[in-house]
Order: structure tokens, then sequence, then C-alpha cells
């Protein structure tokens, strides 16, 4: 579990997204690699990213995938530094639409950025069995 800032369980098979694409205020908080965990949130996976323990991706209340805090995850609360337009989605990669993502820190204001791109990467590790 992924709780206040502290990795308990890394998803054991190293499976990972990677975000590009965000531009403006937050993109240095959206862009990079996120880190699968074996916590669920919403029943719905949540992601860590790579260098940075205090943001993560996970499934909102609101249907939506959220760039958030990990601070906002505990509190399952929806503010989000971006979310996917499309609800309902099983994992963030499958958004084909636009993320909304915030302007600065003023009022809620968001834009439509269509270039946002999230790769998903299974990287099943491989295990030697004896003879």
């Amino acid at each position: 579990m992924f709780c206040r800032g502290i990795i308990q369980a890394l998803d054991p098979n190293g499976a990972s997204v990677t975000v590009a694409g965000a531009t403006g205020f937050k993109k240095d908080s959206i862009n990079g690699t996120y880190v699968k965990l074996t916590e669920l949130q919403n029943d719905k996976p949540v992601y860590v990213k790579v260098g940075d323990k205090n943001e993560c991706l996970f499934y909102g209340t609101n249907a939506k995938w959220l760039f958030s805090t990990v601070s906002n995850k505990d509190k399952n609360e929806t503010f989000a530094r971006a979310y996917s337009t499309t609800t309902k989605l099983a994992s963030p990669e499958l958004e084909t639409a636009a993320w909304r993502v915030s302007e600065k820190d003023a009022g809620g204001k968001t834009s439509f950025q269509d270039q946002i791109a999230v790769t998903f990467k299974a990287e099943v590790r491989r295990m030697t069995f004896g003879s």
C-alpha cells in the first residue's frame, strides 16, 4: 500500500506508464514515468511517479484517471493537475480523447491537451525454474 508517501509494494511484474506531451505550468508534475503499485484505489491500480514519491496517477471517485498528489489520493479527493476526459476507463493509456490540464493555480481553469500520450509497459520479469 502507498500511504503518506511511503511505497509498500511495487507491482511484482514491473509494470509502468510513461507520460509525455503535457505542456504549460504543470508539465513537470505530469510528464514522466510512473510505476504501478499493488495498491488499488477505487478498484484500479495506483501509479507513483519515478523521482517524485509525492506525485501519483490514480482512478478517482469521479470515474476519471487523475494526475495528483499522494495526499489527495490518500483522502480520495479529485483535485488534480490533469485528468482524463473519458470516464470509466480500465487503464489510463486507454484515453483517446484529450486530457484536461490545470493552468497555474488560478481558479480551477483547465485546458484540453490532446497531445498527451500515456504508454503502458508490462515488463514481465523472467523466472528460472530448476530442471
